[in-house]
């Protein structure tokens, strides 16, 4: 029985070495004696900076996620940190990090599950808007640069992107709207009646999640700053930040790989070689910038996510 390719692609496995592949071929364009030699020698100053990032990022993620599920649910900080945590972790190991929605509802006891992963969802959609609205920072600076090829074409991406943020935005900002809209038909019923809390954000509150979200993708563009200076610490930091909104646009457009390994080293090494900066750098910084923000949580939600598995008798979703 043959099995359809889109969903031999969306394989976990298959997806592991895809990103691994795309990985590995982003490393070999580059000089390997050069890129060691970069890692070992890193200002470690810069990185110990863009790891302290790290933990107002996180402290971020989880606060924009519990103030989503509000007033249905509300959790002590504590609460909601654990179960970031342990989102991350089970997203480490799923595709599109898919485990994250039932791992953050699963390590919240006593609560409307529906709403966690709901607010999970709600969560997701602003990090796209923030990634876009990021990125037409970041594709501009680069124009204005005149470093990028093909610059009509990037000027109507940059178009269409400004239309799919418009809409975005419209459609964030009346999330009343889009209950009422499903409410019409009547084999989405059940699920309007799950996704009921999205009558209870407001427009002002979900213009202070979107502001905090883009204040998270301001300290990712930070981390990368600090890190590509922990190469090059010469690097300009206007162009700097403009390519980082870049590689978070290009992750947007991309499909998706397994924790878009090679994706984000392989358009930071593209972003470089345009801007004539050492490609040691781009891929350097790449890589810590997925060590830190991937790799770490994942690490730290692991504990949390043995330690509550040990004292509970509930199984994870799966």
């Amino acid at each position: 029985m043959l099995v359809p390719l889109g969903r031999l692609v969306r394989h976990p496995v298959i997806q592991g070495v895809l990103a691994l592949g795309l990985l590995g071929a982003v490393v070999y364009s580059v000089d390997r004696v050069a890129l060691w030699r970069a890692l070992r020698t890193a200002d470690l100053l810069y990185v110990a900076a863009a790891g302290l990032l790290t933990l107002p990022n996180l402290a971020l993620d989880g606060w924009i996620w519990a103030r989503a599920a509000r007033p249905r649910v509300v959790m002590p900080w504590r609460t909601w940190a654990g179960a970031t945590l342990c989102g991350c972790a089970a997203g480490f190991v799923t595709p599109a990090q898919l485990g994250e929605f039932p791992a953050r509802a699963w390590a919240v006891p006593r609560a409307d599950r529906w709403t966690l992963v709901g607010a999970v969802g709600v969560q997701r959609v602003m990090d796209l808007w923030a990634a876009l609205a990021g990125g037409l920072v970041g594709v501009g600076g680069l124009l204005a640069a005149d470093v990028l090829p093909a610059p009509t074409l990037w000027g109507l991406v940059v178009g269409a992107t400004a239309g799919t943020l418009a809409g975005l935005s419209w459609v964030m900002l009346r999330p009343g709207r889009v209950v009422a809209w499903l409410r019409r038909w009547s084999r989405t019923r059940p699920a309007a009646r799950r996704l009921l809390f999205l009558r209870d954000l407001s427009p002002l509150r979900v213009g202070l999640l979107l502001g905090a979200t883009l204040v998270r993708y301001a300290l990712y563009a930070g981390q990368f700053v600090l890190l590509a200076w922990a190469f090059a610490p010469s690097l300009p930091v206007g162009l700097l930040a403009a390519a980082s909104g870049f590689i978070f646009f290009v992750k947007v457009l991309l499909p998706s790989l397994a924790l878009d390994l090679g994706i984000r080293e392989g358009t930071a090494l593209f972003a470089f070689a345009q801007l004539g900066w050492p490609a040691p750098a781009a891929v350097g910084a790449a890589l810590l910038l997925f060590v830190l923000n991937v790799a770490v949580p994942a690490g730290l939600g692991a504990l949390v996510l043995h330690r509550r598995l040990a004292l509970s008798s509930s199984p994870l979703p799966a």
